[in-house]
Protein backbone atom coordinates (compact mmCIF):
# COMPACT_ATOMS: atom_id res chain seq x y z
CA UNK A 1 0.00 0.00 0.00
CA UNK A 2 1.53 3.24 -0.79
CA UNK A 3 1.37 6.54 1.41
CA UNK A 4 1.51 10.33 1.56
CA UNK A 5 5.26 11.53 2.00
CA UNK A 6 5.45 13.05 5.57
CA UNK A 7 2.96 10.15 7.02
CA UNK A 8 4.39 7.39 8.84
CA UNK A 9 5.60 5.06 6.58
CA UNK A 10 3.55 1.74 8.23
CA UNK A 11 5.05 -0.42 5.44
CA UNK A 12 8.10 -0.01 7.10
CA UNK A 13 8.75 -3.12 9.24
CA UNK A 14 12.10 -3.15 12.01
CA UNK A 15 13.67 -5.75 13.39
CA UNK A 16 16.72 -7.22 14.80
CA UNK A 17 18.42 -10.40 14.85
CA UNK A 18 19.30 -11.84 18.08
CA UNK A 19 21.96 -14.15 17.32
CA UNK A 20 23.65 -11.80 15.25
CA UNK A 21 27.05 -10.35 15.94
CA UNK A 22 26.22 -6.53 14.95
CA UNK A 23 24.88 -5.01 18.08
CA UNK A 24 21.23 -3.56 18.24
CA UNK A 25 22.16 -0.25 17.66
CA UNK A 26 24.39 -0.68 14.23
CA UNK A 27 21.37 -3.08 13.34
CA UNK A 28 18.62 -0.19 13.68
CA UNK A 29 21.15 2.71 12.03
CA UNK A 30 22.04 0.44 9.15
CA UNK A 31 18.51 -0.67 8.39
CA UNK A 32 16.77 2.89 8.62
CA UNK A 33 19.72 3.72 6.03
CA UNK A 34 19.67 1.22 4.16
CA UNK A 35 15.37 2.04 3.76
CA UNK A 36 16.53 5.61 2.60
CA UNK A 37 19.10 4.79 0.27
CA UNK A 38 16.76 2.25 -1.73
CA UNK A 39 13.52 4.44 -1.37
CA UNK A 40 11.67 2.18 1.02
CA UNK A 41 11.60 5.45 3.63
CA UNK A 42 11.17 8.36 1.35
CA UNK A 43 12.19 12.46 2.02
CA UNK A 44 9.64 13.27 4.28
CA UNK A 45 8.25 10.45 6.00
CA UNK A 46 7.91 10.30 9.27
CA UNK A 47 9.37 7.35 11.81
CA UNK A 48 8.55 5.59 14.82
CA UNK A 49 8.84 7.15 17.89
CA UNK A 50 11.59 6.21 20.72
CA UNK A 51 8.52 4.63 22.53
CA UNK A 52 7.18 2.72 19.90
CA UNK A 53 10.06 1.13 18.75
CA UNK A 54 11.01 0.40 22.73
CA UNK A 55 8.23 -1.83 22.79
CA UNK A 56 8.46 -2.91 19.06
CA UNK A 57 12.01 -4.39 19.40
CA UNK A 58 12.54 -4.47 23.11
CA UNK A 59 15.60 -2.35 23.41
CA UNK A 60 16.28 0.95 25.15
CA UNK A 61 14.97 4.43 24.27
CA UNK A 62 18.78 6.15 24.81
CA UNK A 63 20.15 3.19 22.09
CA UNK A 64 17.11 4.39 19.94
CA UNK A 65 17.39 7.84 20.63
CA UNK A 66 21.74 7.64 19.86
CA UNK A 67 20.39 5.61 16.45
CA UNK A 68 18.34 8.58 15.61
CA UNK A 69 20.76 10.99 16.72
CA UNK A 70 24.00 9.65 14.49
CA UNK A 71 21.03 9.48 11.52
CA UNK A 72 20.63 13.01 12.25
CA UNK A 73 24.18 14.18 12.13
CA UNK A 74 24.71 12.84 8.83
CA UNK A 75 22.37 14.33 7.05
CA UNK A 76 19.21 11.93 6.67
CA UNK A 77 17.16 12.77 9.55
CA UNK A 78 15.39 15.69 11.10
CA UNK A 79 14.90 15.92 14.50
CA UNK A 80 12.63 18.43 16.23
CA UNK A 81 11.49 19.07 19.48
CA UNK A 82 7.55 17.58 19.20
CA UNK A 83 7.83 16.32 16.01
CA UNK A 84 10.47 13.55 16.25
CA UNK A 85 12.45 11.97 13.39
CA UNK A 86 11.71 12.57 9.73
CA UNK A 87 13.18 11.33 6.71
CA UNK A 88 14.79 15.18 5.90
CA UNK A 89 13.00 16.04 3.03
CA UNK A 90 15.19 20.05 2.83
CA UNK A 91 15.94 20.36 -0.76
CA UNK A 92 18.24 23.40 -1.20
CA UNK A 93 16.26 26.32 -2.79
CA UNK A 94 18.27 27.23 -5.94
CA UNK A 95 17.36 30.23 -8.20
CA UNK A 96 18.41 29.29 -12.05
CA UNK A 97 17.42 32.79 -13.22
CA UNK A 98 19.51 34.36 -10.54
CA UNK A 99 22.28 31.59 -11.69
CA UNK A 100 22.14 32.81 -15.00
CA UNK A 101 22.44 36.47 -14.31
CA UNK A 102 25.48 35.39 -12.01
CA UNK A 103 27.15 33.77 -15.23
CA UNK A 104 26.19 37.01 -17.78
CA UNK A 105 27.50 39.12 -15.23
CA UNK A 106 30.98 36.92 -14.67
CA UNK A 107 30.78 36.59 -18.18
CA UNK A 108 30.73 40.40 -19.35
CA UNK A 109 33.43 41.66 -16.28
CA UNK A 110 35.38 38.99 -18.08
CA UNK A 111 35.40 39.74 -21.12
CA UNK A 112 35.50 43.66 -20.12
CA UNK A 113 38.61 42.89 -18.67
CA UNK A 114 40.18 40.99 -21.04
CA UNK A 115 39.94 43.72 -23.34
CA UNK A 116 41.20 46.16 -21.06
CA UNK A 117 44.60 44.08 -21.20
CA UNK A 118 44.51 43.90 -24.82
CA UNK A 119 43.57 39.74 -24.82
CA UNK A 120 40.80 38.45 -27.53
CA UNK A 121 37.76 37.27 -25.28
CA UNK A 122 37.04 34.44 -28.00
CA UNK A 123 40.73 33.16 -27.75
CA UNK A 124 40.40 33.99 -23.92
CA UNK A 125 37.51 31.53 -23.73
CA UNK A 126 39.29 28.64 -25.63
CA UNK A 127 42.70 29.36 -23.12
CA UNK A 128 39.98 29.04 -19.96
CA UNK A 129 38.35 25.79 -21.67
CA UNK A 130 42.23 24.79 -21.96
CA UNK A 131 42.79 26.14 -18.07
CA UNK A 132 39.96 24.00 -16.80
CA UNK A 133 40.67 20.99 -18.16
CA UNK A 134 44.19 21.16 -17.11
CA UNK A 135 42.98 21.96 -13.63
CA UNK A 136 40.68 18.93 -13.33
CA UNK A 137 43.13 16.92 -14.81
CA UNK A 138 44.09 14.43 -11.94
CA UNK A 139 41.02 15.55 -9.66
CA UNK A 140 38.08 16.38 -11.26
CA UNK A 141 35.54 18.91 -10.29
CA UNK A 142 32.92 16.21 -9.70
CA UNK A 143 33.18 12.84 -9.00
CA UNK A 144 31.10 9.94 -8.56
CA UNK A 145 32.02 7.06 -5.73
CA UNK A 146 30.56 3.71 -5.75
CA UNK A 147 31.51 0.72 -3.97
CA UNK A 148 31.54 -1.35 -7.64
CA UNK A 149 33.69 -0.16 -10.55
CA UNK A 150 31.43 -0.99 -12.92
CA UNK A 151 28.09 0.52 -11.34
CA UNK A 152 30.86 3.64 -10.59
CA UNK A 153 31.77 3.95 -14.37
CA UNK A 154 27.79 3.53 -15.11
CA UNK A 155 26.53 6.54 -12.53
CA UNK A 156 29.55 8.64 -13.49
CA UNK A 157 28.37 8.45 -17.41
CA UNK A 158 24.71 8.81 -16.44
CA UNK A 159 25.16 11.73 -14.46
CA UNK A 160 27.66 13.34 -16.96
CA UNK A 161 25.31 13.17 -19.42
CA UNK A 162 22.51 14.51 -17.92
CA UNK A 163 24.29 17.62 -16.33
CA UNK A 164 26.33 17.76 -19.40
CA UNK A 165 29.85 18.03 -16.70
CA UNK A 166 32.57 15.60 -16.84
CA UNK A 167 31.73 13.19 -13.59
CA UNK A 168 34.72 11.11 -12.97
CA UNK A 169 34.02 7.66 -11.64
CA UNK A 170 36.26 6.61 -8.82
CA UNK A 171 35.58 3.29 -6.89
CA UNK A 172 34.94 4.12 -2.80
CA UNK A 173 38.43 2.01 -2.31
CA UNK A 174 40.21 4.05 -5.01
CA UNK A 175 39.56 7.54 -2.93
CA UNK A 176 41.83 7.62 -0.41
CA UNK A 177 44.82 6.83 -3.54
CA UNK A 178 43.39 10.01 -5.64
CA UNK A 179 44.03 12.16 -2.66
CA UNK A 180 47.31 10.80 -0.91
CA UNK A 181 49.97 12.17 -3.05
CA UNK A 182 48.05 15.73 -4.71
CA UNK A 183 47.88 18.92 -3.79
CA UNK A 184 44.71 20.49 -4.00
CA UNK A 185 43.75 24.07 -3.48
CA UNK A 186 40.06 23.17 -3.76
CA UNK A 187 38.49 19.76 -3.02
CA UNK A 188 35.90 18.73 -5.68
CA UNK A 189 32.10 17.74 -5.15
CA UNK A 190 31.77 13.79 -4.29
CA UNK A 191 28.51 12.46 -5.01
CA UNK A 192 27.44 9.16 -3.64
CA UNK A 193 24.91 6.50 -2.58
CA UNK A 194 23.33 7.85 0.49
CA UNK A 195 24.15 4.61 2.40
CA UNK A 196 27.61 5.49 1.73
CA UNK A 197 27.65 8.57 2.99
CA UNK A 198 29.32 8.32 5.99
CA UNK A 199 31.75 5.45 4.39
CA UNK A 200 33.61 8.39 2.01
CA UNK A 201 33.00 11.15 4.63
CA UNK A 202 35.09 9.32 6.35
CA UNK A 203 37.94 8.94 3.93
CA UNK A 204 37.88 12.40 2.88
CA UNK A 205 37.78 13.83 6.19
CA UNK A 206 40.84 15.27 5.60
CA UNK A 207 39.90 16.85 2.35
CA UNK A 208 38.18 20.03 1.54
CA UNK A 209 35.54 17.90 -0.52
CA UNK A 210 32.05 18.05 -0.30
CA UNK A 211 30.44 14.70 -0.33
CA UNK A 212 26.50 15.16 -1.51
CA UNK A 213 24.51 11.74 -1.01
CA UNK A 214 21.84 10.60 -3.56
CA UNK A 215 18.85 8.65 -3.18
CA UNK A 216 18.76 5.11 -5.43
CA UNK A 217 15.77 2.63 -6.10
CA UNK A 218 15.79 -0.46 -6.92
CA UNK A 219 15.76 -0.65 -11.22
CA UNK A 220 12.84 -2.54 -13.44
CA UNK A 221 15.82 -5.39 -14.20
CA UNK A 222 15.77 -6.61 -10.72
CA UNK A 223 12.36 -6.38 -10.19
CA UNK A 224 11.68 -8.41 -13.12
CA UNK A 225 14.98 -11.05 -11.80
CA UNK A 226 12.86 -11.60 -8.43
CA UNK A 227 9.09 -11.36 -10.61
CA UNK A 228 10.26 -13.87 -12.72
CA UNK A 229 11.12 -16.78 -10.28
CA UNK A 230 9.11 -19.81 -10.30
CA UNK A 231 8.08 -21.04 -7.01
CA UNK A 232 9.12 -23.18 -5.02
CA UNK A 233 12.21 -21.39 -6.22
CA UNK A 234 15.84 -21.34 -3.82
CA UNK A 235 17.81 -18.06 -3.99
CA UNK A 236 21.49 -17.17 -3.27
CA UNK A 237 23.28 -13.56 -3.15
CA UNK A 238 26.70 -13.80 -2.42
CA UNK A 239 28.38 -10.65 -0.23
CA UNK A 240 32.45 -9.90 -0.05
CA UNK A 241 33.38 -11.61 3.42
CA UNK A 242 33.13 -8.19 5.09
CA UNK A 243 29.65 -7.14 4.11
CA UNK A 244 27.38 -9.99 4.54
CA UNK A 245 27.84 -9.96 8.86
CA UNK A 246 26.23 -6.03 8.80
CA UNK A 247 24.25 -5.87 6.12
CA UNK A 248 23.16 -9.31 5.07
CA UNK A 249 19.87 -9.40 7.51
CA UNK A 250 19.25 -5.58 5.27
CA UNK A 251 19.11 -7.62 2.60
CA UNK A 252 17.56 -10.46 3.09
CA UNK A 253 14.62 -8.30 4.64
CA UNK A 254 14.15 -6.14 1.47
CA UNK A 255 14.39 -9.16 -0.63
CA UNK A 256 11.83 -10.94 0.97
CA UNK A 257 9.56 -7.81 1.04
CA UNK A 258 9.68 -8.15 -2.55
CA UNK A 259 9.44 -11.63 -2.77
CA UNK A 260 5.70 -11.28 -0.79
CA UNK A 261 3.94 -14.47 -0.06
CA UNK A 262 5.33 -16.74 -2.91
CA UNK A 263 7.14 -19.73 -1.76
CA UNK A 264 10.98 -18.75 -2.38
CA UNK A 265 14.03 -18.61 -0.41
CA UNK A 266 17.16 -16.76 0.08
CA UNK A 267 20.19 -17.87 1.36
CA UNK A 268 23.09 -15.43 2.22
CA UNK A 269 26.37 -16.61 2.30
CA UNK A 270 30.04 -15.04 2.31
CA UNK A 271 32.04 -15.22 -1.06
CA UNK A 272 34.62 -17.42 1.03
CA UNK A 273 32.30 -20.13 1.82
CA UNK A 274 30.61 -20.73 -1.50
CA UNK A 275 33.47 -23.35 -2.79
CA UNK A 276 33.90 -22.87 -6.88
CA UNK A 277 32.00 -20.79 -8.70
CA UNK A 278 31.66 -22.85 -11.94
CA UNK A 279 31.16 -25.95 -10.56
CA UNK A 280 28.14 -23.90 -7.73
CA UNK A 281 26.49 -22.46 -11.16
CA UNK A 282 26.41 -25.48 -12.66
CA UNK A 283 24.73 -27.37 -10.08
CA UNK A 284 22.03 -25.84 -10.46
CA UNK A 285 21.18 -26.17 -6.91
CA UNK A 286 19.75 -22.24 -6.72
CA UNK A 287 17.28 -21.00 -9.36
CA UNK A 288 19.10 -17.85 -8.99
CA UNK A 289 22.25 -15.91 -7.61
CA UNK A 290 23.08 -12.51 -6.66
CA UNK A 291 26.44 -11.31 -5.99
CA UNK A 292 26.98 -8.08 -4.30
CA UNK A 293 27.97 -4.75 -5.72
CA UNK A 294 30.79 -4.73 -4.52
CA UNK A 295 32.35 -7.94 -5.21
CA UNK A 296 30.55 -8.39 -8.77
CA UNK A 297 33.84 -6.67 -11.03
CA UNK A 298 35.70 -9.82 -9.10
CA UNK A 299 33.29 -12.59 -10.66
CA UNK A 300 35.07 -14.14 -14.06
CA UNK A 301 33.13 -13.12 -17.06
CA UNK A 302 32.14 -17.43 -17.37
CA UNK A 303 30.46 -17.54 -14.18
CA UNK A 304 28.65 -13.76 -15.38
CA UNK A 305 27.19 -15.58 -18.49
CA UNK A 306 24.90 -17.80 -16.70
CA UNK A 307 21.25 -16.24 -17.18
CA UNK A 308 20.38 -16.74 -13.61
CA UNK A 309 23.24 -14.76 -12.03
CA UNK A 310 23.48 -11.02 -11.44
CA UNK A 311 23.86 -8.68 -8.84
CA UNK A 312 20.97 -5.95 -7.55
CA UNK A 313 21.12 -2.88 -9.75
CA UNK A 314 19.84 0.34 -8.88
CA UNK A 315 18.95 3.09 -10.60
CA UNK A 316 18.81 6.81 -9.61
CA UNK A 317 16.09 9.21 -8.43
CA UNK A 318 15.38 11.99 -10.42
CA UNK A 319 14.32 14.46 -7.43
CA UNK A 320 17.63 13.11 -5.33
CA UNK A 321 19.54 13.88 -8.54
CA UNK A 322 17.49 17.34 -9.37
CA UNK A 323 18.61 18.33 -5.46
CA UNK A 324 22.29 17.40 -6.03
CA UNK A 325 22.44 18.92 -9.26
CA UNK A 326 21.26 22.72 -7.25
CA UNK A 327 24.34 22.10 -4.99
CA UNK A 328 27.26 21.30 -7.36
CA UNK A 329 25.88 24.45 -9.27
CA UNK A 330 25.34 22.66 -12.41
CA UNK A 331 23.08 25.31 -14.29
CA UNK A 332 22.90 23.58 -18.21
Amino acid sequence: MSHLAGQYNTAMKYFLHKASSTSPQDQLYDQIKFAIGVGRLRPGDALPSVRELEEELGIGKNTIWRVYQQLGSAGLLTLRQGQGARVNSKIPEVNYGEKLRQCEMLSRQTAEQALKWGINPVSFGRYYQQYIAKETADVPALIFAECNKTETELFANQISELWDIEVAGVPIDDLRDLFANKRIRRGPSVLTNLYHMEEVRGILRHTRCEVIGLHFIWDRKMLRAIDGLKPPADVLFVFNDDDQPRYGNLVFKEFMSLVGERRITLALKEVSGVGDLETLCKSRKYDHIFFSNRLWHQVPPQIRKFPFVGRPTLRLDPRSLESARAKVGAIW
